[in-house]
């Protein structure tokens, strides 16, 4: 007895309704934005749609809606400040981790001693800033640039600057953060 192959459907086929109104193919992309939480999906995303408006491309942003149960499961605190000067702009954000592993474990690799690694036109390395472990990540094609830093295993001191020159002003506003007084808080 022969066995019948069912024919499948192309891979790129669309087996179901198509948008309203819509005829043809619509070309585009889907982004995915992955991170634990805290880690600033929201806002990343939010940046790269008014990047990505301004280049004029037409942007939709979805995203899940989790649980009352699961949406804050590990307790943190954190401080932000914004800075604008021109076209470039410097977030600041301190998070009090609490010491919980789940808000450090995203940075623990990045600022392990020795990590040095070069992609896609990215370069992050590790880096010790008044003597806590940290780390830089420089892209020149996007002009974005992170200062993060771990000071007692605790405080996670993060600054981003977008759309600008070089990691200058970004090491300059992470390190006027008085490491010694966050590193006196109980």
């Amino acid at each position: 007895m022969a066995l019948s192959r069912r024919k499948r459907p192309h891979p790129r086929s669309f087996l179901g309704q198509g948008l309203p109104g819509a005829r043809g193919r619509l070309p585009g992309r889907l982004v995915v934005i992955e991170g634990p939480d805290g880690s600033g999906r929201t806002t990343y995303a939010s940046r790269l749609a008014v990047d990505l408006e301004a280049r004029g491309h037409a942007v939709v942003t979805t995203g899940l809606k989790r649980s009352e149960l699961v949406a804050n499961p590990v307790p943190y605190s954190k401080a932000e400040a914004h800075y604008e000067k021109g076209e470039s702009t410097i977030e600041l954000v301190i998070t009090d981790s609490g010491f919980q592993p789940l808000v450090l474990e995203p940075i623990t690799m990045f600022i392990a001693p020795g990590y040095d690694e070069r992609s896609g036109g990215t370069h992050r390395k590790a880096v010790t800033v008044a003597g806590s472990p940290g780390s830089e990540t420089w892209t020149p094609g996007s002009r974005r640039g992170e200062v993060t830093v771990l000071v007692t295993k605790r405080f996670i001191v993060a600054g981003t600057g977008l759309d600008v020159g070089n990691l200058d002003g970004v090491r300059a506003a992470v390190r006027a953060v008085n490491f010694g007084r966050l590193a006196a808080l109980k």
